[in-house]
């Protein structure tokens, strides 16, 4: 995209790429975590809507590997699912469990990514272990934060607490964040 490349008027490389990607997707093989990880967002990055079964396969697949996701692979998945405003299915919520279990090795940008799609998205219920994770993530990493993974992450907070607080009056958890 950066290079000026577009998918506009459906050209035969992208078509041809995306029946390639279905075939593998659906295949015993399948896409590495990596791999799911780098379609669905190049996927969103281009505006490509993938095919239902497409979109089905991938996501089955990295609810199957969850347990091999790393923190990039999981924002990189959820923020092209939410960007193509895919259906979450089975996945999202094994990759929000994984993101618990890796929350040690999440980047300022990952921790902020990762809030700013669910915020945004309200693609699954934000699990209390989930959110502690990453503020005792961010609050272990905020010397590395960027202005872009301290506004994003403000902006994920605030949104979350003022759906909490549309939906249910105020909410505080022992950490204060919501």
């Amino acid at each position: 995209a950066k290079l000026g490349v577009r998918p506009e008027g459906g050209t035969a490389v992208f078509e041809g790429l995306l029946r390639r990607a279905e075939t593998l997707a659906t295949s015993r093989e399948g896409f590495t975590p990596r791999g799911s990880a780098n379609l669905v967002f190049s996927l969103a990055s281009l505006r490509l809507c993938p095919s239902a079964p497409l979109l089905s396969a991938i996501s089955l697949g990295a609810e199957r590997q969850a347990a091999h996701f790393n923190p990039q692979d999981i924002t990189s998945f959820l923020w092209g699912l939410s960007k193509l405003g895919a259906a979450p299915g089975g996945a999202v919520p094994a990759l929000l469990r994984r993101a618990v279990v890796t929350a040690s090795g999440f980047t300022p940008q990952d921790v902020s990514l990762l809030m700013w799609t669910l915020a945004k998205t309200q693609m699954a219920p934000i699990l209390p272990d989930l959110l502690a994770a990453m503020e005792d993530r961010a609050i272990a990493t905020v010397e590395r934060f960027k202005p872009q993974d301290v506004a994003n992450l403000l902006w994920a907070l605030a949104t979350l607490h003022a759906e909490a607080e549309s939906t249910s009056g105020p909410k505080s958890t022992s950490r204060g964040v919501l």
